[in-house]
Formats: C-alpha cells, structure tokens, sequence
C-alpha cells in the first residue's frame, strides 16, 4: 500500500519558512471556493496507485478552475505508461509531475481505473473504445516551497503532497493527526485542498484514496507549519496546459 520511493527524501530534514501572515489565520477549502471543480478521490484498492490517484486528481481539478474542462483525467494511464514510477508499487509526485509536463494524461472515459486488484494493464495509444487517446499536459509543474503552499492553494487550487506514513495514521478517524508512536511503514500521496485551525492547531486538510469509510468521510487533517511527517517537504502542482 505505502511508497518506500520517497521515504529518504522525506526523512531528509527542510527550513519551514514562515507562512503569509495575511493568510495563516483563516480557514480554507477549496470544495466551497470552487464547488463544481473538486472532485475527491478515486479509491486505490489493492493498488499503490495513491501517487497517480492524487497527482491525476490535483491536474483535473485545476483543468476545471482554468475554465478548459476536459473531463476526468486518468490515474489508470499514469500507472500503465509512466515510466519514471512503478505502478502498483509506488512512484513519486517529483516523477508523476515530470511525466504530467512532458508526456501527458489522457482521460478517465479513455482508461478507466481497472488497477484496483494490483494488476497493470501495458500503455497504450488507443483508449478503451479504439479510438486514438489524447494526452493533456500541465505546464510550469514544480515542487512548491513551504511558503508558497497556501497562496499557491488559494489562487490554483490542490496540491499533490507526500508525507511519512506510520503505525497510528491507520487508525485516523477525526481531528488533527500528529504522529506520536509507530513504526515507519512508508510513504503517501494525497490531495491538498485546504487549511484551516481546530482547537489550537492548525492544519492542512487532504483528501485520501483509502475510501469514504476511513477518516473523516475521506478526508483527514494533519498538523500544519511543523513538517509533520515530511508533509511540507514535498508539495507540487502544475498549471494546466488549456491551448
């Protein structure tokens, strides 16, 4: 289930750069900013796809907000052709976005998610009807530095984000998660899409690919402007690419 690609680069400790102050108060969700772009998460299953799912996700929602909707992008086409990452054995949003600005997405109608039972389909140039798969790119793609990340949210809309997972995120239901105890078990990939304070502590709130049941509907909160578990460490996007 868990990205032991990134670990290293994620345990490699950063300077947490003072956030805007104009900002660091507030709350924010894009779900209310942008109602009809922010979609939440494709389930990955018994796949470690959670690298394809959000980076996928991330560039579709910002198609959306940039007015060029071109439908679902696909999660499936990233595991089947990308050849910086590993399919169902992880990869990383540093390759997934290289991949987005250079080669290319096609769509969800196109390649259907089927990676769910572990198994990878080879790339293809023909989508599921035959018909020839168009490939959409991001442009300007790049890893955003910590304190970038909320004007970046607020103007663009989610993130990608790479954070250490251990022991105790599996048993996230609710509130703001700090890691206190547990053994290392890998790396994840989530959407970003939001931040905001509860009771005290400030957060960033993400969207995961583990399905509705878990966490807060399929969602969660993590301690924000501390690096928690690397989260801060590893932030990228793109601008979408509409011409």
């Amino acid at each position: 289930m868990f990205n032991q690609d990134i670990v290293k680069d994620l345990l490699s400790p950063i300077q947490i750069s003072t956030y805007l102050n104009e900002n660091e108060e507030k709350n924010f969700d894009s779900r209310e900013k942008w109602p009809d772009a922010i979609k939440p998460l494709k389930h990955q299953e018994n796949c470690s796809a959670c690298w394809a799912i959000a980076g996928a996700s991330v560039l579709s929602d910002r198609f959306r907000i940039s007015k060029c909707d071109i439908g679902e992008l696909s999660p499936q086409d990233l595991l089947s052709c990308d050849k910086l990452d590993h399919g169902c054995y992880g990869g990383t949003p540093l390759h997934v976005w290289s991949w987005l600005s250079t080669k290319g997405i096609a769509t969800e109608e196109c390649f259907p998610y089927v990676s769910g039972n572990g198994t990878v389909p080879e790339c293809s140039n023909k989508c599921q009807d035959k018909k020839k798969a168009v490939r959409y790119k991001a442009r300007s793609a790049a890893i955003i530095p910590p304190q970038f990340i909320i004007s970046d949210l607020m103007a663009n809309g989610p993130q990608e984000a790479a954070f250490l997972v251990f022991d105790d995120f599996l048993r996230y239901s609710k509130g703001v998660y700090k890691h206190k105890k547990g053994e290392l078990l890998g790396a994840h990939s989530v959407k970003l899409i939001g931040f905001g304070i509860e009771k005290g502590t400030k957060y960033w709130l993400m969207a995961n690919s583990w399905g509705e049941e878990w966490g807060e509907g399929g969602f969660f909160k993590i301690r924000r402007g501390k690096n928690e578990c690397g989260v801060e460490s590893m932030v990228f996007a793109g601008t979408p690419q509409c011409d």
